[in-house]
């Protein structure tokens, strides 16, 4: 029943030209600090029986219990469907050295393409565009792989952009209003693929990694160079990190033959995240690590890495990516 829900969320929600659930959850989060600080007043100033105490208490848990039932019907019980694998007929492949060199190699030869298509002064398409090339992708996609047909757009800059800077996050799925939802203050190369990802989470990807390898399948046969860019670019990353954990020289030679463009890139990358660096980001990346775990993702934030496993099978199976 998801796709009726999905339809139907973004129906409600997709004509609204700003990121409508950021504005629900700062209204839930003020409105909860508005009534636990009254309630904590209270009781300091013994205004609060402690019977009335319990009332109000066991009021707040059946209204978080029941938000909760809401999330599961129109969300949660995708983490337990049978997902990308079922439908490509593809199982995450246990890879080999060999089998991560041979995927870098030719990750780095389209990366290298597509990078000096675009050139020195390329300039990014606006975020309203990308979102555009991004359904078109899927709407390519959907070609082969008839699962990935996206009808109704619904992506939105984030109105917590800037601060999801500090927490680490580059986009996340609004499982109430069903709205994909990018940070646009990210380097302009992670957007394109960021929204093809959280796309496949609005098709029902549930799982990061299975999310991930749906916006590889739009992201891979788009007509823009700067959207193929961008997505070989963050599966070059995931894997070229898992080969350096078993080969770090042919980690360390892929990057060698690397654009100087795409080198470029990376260094924009690495001051963006030197700047904000803080104390916070650690502590929630736990947080939605067990969040993960608790969602049948056991390796918690290590789901993102599991790309890898897909991209490696389909490779296997096609003879190319």
């Amino acid at each position: 029943i998801f796709p009726q829900i999905a339809a139907f969320q973004r129906f409600l929600t997709g004509f609204i030209p700003f990121a409508f659930g950021d504005i629900l959850y700062t209204i839930a989060i003020i409105y909860l600090l508005v009534k636990l600080f009254k309630t904590i007043r209270l009781l300091f100033q013994r205004k609060l029986k402690w019977p009335y105490f319990f009332l109000r208490l066991s009021c707040y848990l059946k209204a978080v219990f029941g938000i909760y039932l809401i999330f599961l019907l129109a969300w949660g019980l995708n983490y337990d469907r049978l997902g990308i694998g079922y439908q490509t007929h593809l199982v995450p492949a246990v890879y080999s050295a060999e089998d991560l060199k041979m995927v870098t190699n030719e990750l780095v030869e389209k990366m290298n393409a597509d990078r000096r298509m675009m050139g020195s002064e390329y300039q990014y398409q606006t975020n309203r565009e990308i979102f555009n090339t991004s359904k078109r992708a899927y709407q390519t996609a959907s070609d082969s792989f008839p699962f990935l047909a996206y009808k109704k757009l619904n992506i939105k800059s984030s109105l917590y952009s800037r601060l999801s800077n500090y927490m680490g996050v580059t986009g996340y799925y609004n499982p109430f209003t069903g709205e994909a939802n990018v940070n646009v203050w990210v380097p302009r190369v992670y957007i394109p693929y960021v929204t093809c990802h959280e796309v496949g989470h609005q098709l029902g990807y549930a799982k990061e990694s299975e999310a991930s390898f749906a916006g590889f399948l739009a992201g891979r046969v788009s007509n823009d160079e700067a959207m193929r860019y961008s997505t070989y670019f963050d599966l070059f990353s995931y894997a070229n990190r898992q080969l350096y954990n078993v080969d770090s020289a042919a980690a360390h030679n892929n990057y060698r033959h690397l654009d100087t463009l795409i080198k470029k890139d990376i260094r924009e990358i690495r001051e963006f995240n030197r700047r904000n660096r803080n104390a916070v980001e650690p502590y929630l990346r736990l947080i939605y690590g067990k969040y993960l775990q608790l969602n049948s993702q056991p390796t918690g934030m290590l789901a993102y890495d599991e790309v890898v496993g897909w991209v490696v099978a389909y490779w296997k199976k096609y003879g190319k990516i």
